[in-house]
This record gives structure tokens, C-alpha cells and sequence, in this order.
């Protein structure tokens, strides 16, 4: 038997009728879920919308995740791609991936230097390429970041349609510097969403 995405869209969409209509309300009551945001999800979750989520590793290096990410989409999916965004160093996968992208690019912004955050937001971008490049290869997290503000600003330069989202695991490090880098996003990506 093959299945196909459209029968995976059609099983996930049982699948939300199923729990909505036998298992929610135990749901609410083991999680102490209160009414109103009870009613929010039963909202979202009767949209007919199906999510795609490509994370894990860094999908964006799969060599077809653009062909994946137009593929999904043609068949009905929203498309979720998180990433590093190490390709968007590359001109050609920019100009590839501004042709058919996904409706959200989640990025990092878990580790970073608050002295300098307000450089990385508005150095050239050739220079912040410099400076990733000469980034420490052991500084994984801190790439990571450089990375992502290098792509959401290519996101924000080139009017490519598509949310970016940035995803910030908060820890002892971070957690006193991550009001600054909210200010941050809020002033020079204003339409970027903020997970912290």
C-alpha cells in the first residue's frame, strides 16, 4: 500500500476529529487546561490546516528541501522549516528559496554577546559574514545565531514571503540578556515572531 501526503492530511484531520470528540475534555482535566484556552484550541485545532514541521539536524542541508518545501505546499501543507539558516550565505539558495518558501523559517537566538547585538542587527551583511566566519567552529551555539539574524535579514532585505520565527532556549547564560535582544528584534525585524 502506498500512501500518499494527501492521505496523510486526510488521517491527521480524523485524527484531530477523534481527539476533539473523545479524548479533549480528559485532556483538559489532566493538564488543568482552563476554559478559555480550551476554546483557542478547539478553535486551531478545527481548522482544516495541516502542519508540515521539517526540523531536526539542519533540513535546510538536505539537498531538496526546497523541491520538499513546494512539494508539501502543492499538496495543501503549511510548511514550517526550522533551520539554522547557514544556506542563506549563499546567494543562489536565497534566490531559490525566495521563489517558493515555506509559510515559517524558525531560527536560533539561543547564544550571544548582548554587547554586541546591536552591530550584528545592523553591520553590512558581508560583514557580518566576516564575522561568522571568523566565529570559533567550537562556538556552535553562537554561529547558530549569526546565522540567524544573517537570514532573517536576507528574509526582511529581499521581501521574501514568508514569518520568521526565532526560537530562544532560555538558560543561566542568556536569561538576564534576553529582554536587550527582544528590543532588538522588535526594532529591526518588526515582523519577526519571538518564541523565548
Amino acid at each position: 500500500v502506498v500512501v500518499t501526503a494527501r492521505d496523510g492530511s486526510d488521517g491527521l484531520l480524523l485524527a484531530q476529529e477523534y481527539f476533539l470528540e473523545h479524548l479533549f475534555g480528559r485532556y483538559c482535566r489532566d493538564f488543568a487546561i482552563p476554559t478559555d484556552i480550551a476554546v483557542a484550541i478547539v478553535d486551531l485545532l478545527q481548522e482544516e490546516i495541516c502542519e508540515v514541521n521539517l526540523f531536526g539536524g539542519n533540513p535546510e542541508m538536505h539537498r531538496e528541501i526546497l523541491w520538499i518545501i513546494s512539494k508539501l505546499k502543492s499538496l495543501g501543507f503549511r510548511v514550517n522549516l526550522t533551520t539554522t539558516g547557514r544556506k542563506f550565505f549563499r546567494a543562489d539558495f536565497v534566490q531559490e528559496f525566495s521563489a517558493d518558501p515555506p509559510h515559517l523559517l524558525a531560527l536560533s537566538m539561543d547564544n550571544f554577546d548582548p554587547d554586541q547585538l546591536e552591530k550584528v542587527f545592523t553591520m553590512p551583511l558581508d560583514e557580518l559574514y566576516d564575522v561568522w566566519k571568523k566565529t570559533n567552529k567550537l562556538a556552535g551555539q553562537t554561529q547558530k545565531f549569526l546565522e540567524g539574524v544573517y537570514a532573517a535579514r536576507q528574509i526582511r532585505d529581499q521581501k521574501i514571503q514568508t514569518t520568521v520565527l526565532f526560537n530562544m532556549v532560555l538558560h543561566r547564560q542568556n536569561i538576564r540578556h534576553v529582554q536587550p535582544l527582544i528590543q532588538m528584534i522588535k526594532k529591526y525585524l518588526p515582523d519577526a515572531l519571538i518564541n523565548p
